[in-house]
C-alpha cells in the first residue's frame, strides 16, 4: 500500500452511496484472486476476492512512473508523476464501462475497448491540469501501462498547454481507502476556525460505498452535535464505483462545538473489492456564538456577535458619530486584491415567525491612489450570509454602483465618498434559528480581484442585523 500526500486542490459536494459490483472474469465466472493477508483492516478469513488476473472486470491500482511533455509548462513537475490512480471496470448488458479516479481526485467515466493484448480506456479524467485521454492497461491486469493526454497550466492570464505521454505500473487493487475531514476555505481565519453552519465534509481517497453515514459521529466540547447528511442525486456514469464525499451540516448552532471531533469507525466505507477504511478521528474548530436574538445591535456594552480579524466595534453606550445609532461594526480594507483580509462578524438570529433577515449598512470609499474623483469601479464591498440549520448557506454578495457614492462635505473616518445608510434584505428559507455572517468582499479566498485602476480603500459600517 502506498502512502500519498493530500493535494490542496480538493473540494467536496456529494454524499457517499452506490452499490458493490461483482468481480468476474471474461466469461462471467467469479474471480479467484486474493489480497495479501492482513491488508485492508480485515481478518484473514474475511479478506475479499479481487479480480481474476486473466479477466477484465474488476479494480486496478495504477501509478505513473514517467510523464513526458511535448512542450514545457510553468508547472514544472507534472502532477500525475508518482501519483496513484484507481481504475474500476464492469460489464453492463454486454458493454464494458470504466471509472478512473486519481487518489484524492475526482472520478471520471471512460469507455472501454477490450483488445486482444490490452484494455484501452478513452475519456478525459483530470488531475490538477493533467487530463489523460487514453489509458492502455495490460490484458492480464498486471504489468506496465501507457497513457496519452494533455497538460494545461495557467500563469496569470496566460494558459499553457502541451501534449503528454505517460507510463507506469498496473496491479490488482490492494490499496485500502482512506478518509479525511475536509472543508471549504474558512471565512473566519486562516487557522481553519469555521462558522457553525459551515459544511462538514468527509472525503474519501477513492470511491467507496457507505451503508450508514450515521456511523460517522460528530461530537462537540460538551457532547454529540446533531447533524444532517446531505442527499445527493446519483450520477449513473460514475457512482456505481462508489462516492468520494459525504457532507454533513449542523442542525443546531448551540455553542457546544468550539472544538468538534469527527470520527469514523473502521470499514464504514468499502471499495468494490471489499477493502475498508481505517478508523478516522479528526478535529474541526468552530466559532461559538453564545446569544440567539431577534436583533443584534452594537449600542450597548454587551457584544452578542462573534467577530474576527480586524473588525472594529465603534461606539456602544457612548454613540460614535460614524454610526447610524449608538454603535456599529467597521470592516476596513482595500478592495481589488485577489485575497481580501479575514474580517467580519457572525451571529445566531432568532428568526421564529420571520421571513426576512435585514442588515443596515453604509459603505465609505476613497479614490485609488493617483486617481481624482470618486472610484469608477468598486469591487464587492461585503457578503451577507444567511444559513438555516441543516441547510445550505445563502450567499449575498453586495456590489456598490459608483452612482450610489456621494461626495461628503466632511470626511467620515477619513473617507471622502459614501453611500447613504441602507437596508439589505435576504429571505429566510426556514423560520427558526438561523445563522448570519457579514464579511469583507466575497471572503479571503473569493473572486475579489479584477482589472481595476488600483485597490479601492473601503470601509463598511454595519449598524444592525434583524429578523422580521
Amino acid at each position: 500500500m502506498r502512502s500519498l500526500s493530500l493535494l490542496p486542490f480538493l473540494f467536496f459536494i456529494a454524499a457517499c452511496g452506490g452499490q458493490a459490483a461483482q468481480v468476474s472474469d471474461d466469461d462471467g465466472g467469479p474471480g479467484d484472486g486474493g489480497i495479501p493477508p492482513g491488508d485492508g483492516g480485515l481478518p484473514d478469513s474475511e479478506q475479499p476476492d479481487v479480480t481474476n488476473p486473466r479477466g477484465i472486470e474488476g479494480s486496478y491500482d495504477l501509478v505513473f512512473t514517467k510523464v513526458d511533455l511535448e512542450h514545457p509548462t510553468p508547472g514544472g513537475r507534472p502532477p500525475s508523476l508518482d501519483h496513484a490512480y484507481r481504475v474500476d471496470i464492469r460489464r453492463v448488458a454486454g458493454n464494458l464501462q470504466a471509472v478512473v479516479t486519481p487518489r484524492w481526485g475526482e472520478p471520471a467515466a471512460y469507455a472501454v475497448d477490450a483488445q486482444p493484448s490490452a484494455i484501452r480506456l478513452t475519456g478525459k479524467g483530470s488531475l490538477s491540469g493533467d487530463a489523460w485521454e487514453t489509458i492502455s492497461l495490460p490484458r492480464e491486469g498486471e504489468g506496465s501501462f501507457t497513457a496519452t493526454g494533455t497538460e494545461t497550466q495557467s500563469n496569470g492570464d496566460v494558459v499553457y498547454s502541451s501534449k503528454m505521454t505517460g507510463s507506469g505500473s498496473a496491479a490488482l487493487d490492494v490499496t485500502s481507502p482512506e478518509l479525511l475531514v475536509m472543508t471549504g476555505p474558512p471565512v473566519v481565519d486562516p487557522a481553519a476556525v469555521h462558522l457553525p453552519w459551515d459544511p462538514i465534509v468527509v472525503r474519501a481517497a477513492e470511491p467507496i460505498t457507505v451503508q450508514d453515514a450515521a456511523a460517522i459521529k460528530v461530537s462537540g466540547t460538551s457532547g454529540p452535535l446533531a447533524v444532517a447528511w446531505d442527499p445527493v442525486a446519483p450520477d449513473a456514469t460514475i457512482d456505481w464505483a462508489g462516492r468520494i464525499q459525504l457532507v454533513a451540516r449542523r442542525t443546531s448552532f448551540e455553542p457546544n462545538g468550539a472544538l468538534a471531533r469527527i470520527a469514523a469507525p473502521p470499514n464504514v466505507g468499502r471499495d468494490l473489492v471489499g477493502l475498508g477504511n481505517a478508523a478516522m478521528d479528526q478535529p474541526m474548530s468552530f466559532l461559538d456564538l453564545a446569544v440567539s436574538a431577534k436583533s443584534h445591535t452594537f449600542d450597548g456594552d454587551v457584544v452578542t456577535v462573534g467577530t474576527w480579524g480586524g473588525a472594529k466595534l465603534l461606539g456602544g453606550k457612548t454613540p460614535a458619530p460614524a454610526c447610524e445609532t449608538g454603535g456599529c461594526v467597521e470592516l476596513e480594507f482595500k478592495a481589488g486584491y485577489c485575497n481580501v483580509p479575514y474580517l467580519g462578524f457572525a451571529a445566531r438570529l432568532d428568526a421564529a415567525g420571520a421571513s426576512t433577515a435585514k442588515l443596515r449598512y453604509r459603505v465609505l470609499v476613497n479614490a485609488p491612489p493617483g486617481q481624482g474623483g470618486p472610484p469608477q469601479y468598486v469591487p464587492p464591498a461585503f457578503t451577507f450570509d444567511v444559513a438555516p440549520p441543516g441547510g445550505t448557506v445563502q450567499h449575498n454578495a453586495h456590489n456598490v454602483a459608483p452612482a450610489e457614492l456621494k461626495a461628503l462635505a466632511t470626511p467620515v473616518l477619513g473617507y471622502a465618498y459614501a453611500t447613504d445608510w441602507a437596508t439589505l434584505a435576504a429571505p429566510i428559507a426556514k423560520p427558526g434559528e438561523n445563522g448570519v455572517a457579514v464579511y469583507a468582499g466575497t471572503g479571503p479566498l473569493g473572486p475579489s480581484c479584477g482589472f481595476v485602476p488600483g485597490p479601492v480603500p473601503i470601509a463598511v459600517l454595519l449598524d444592525a442585523v434583524t429578523a422580521e
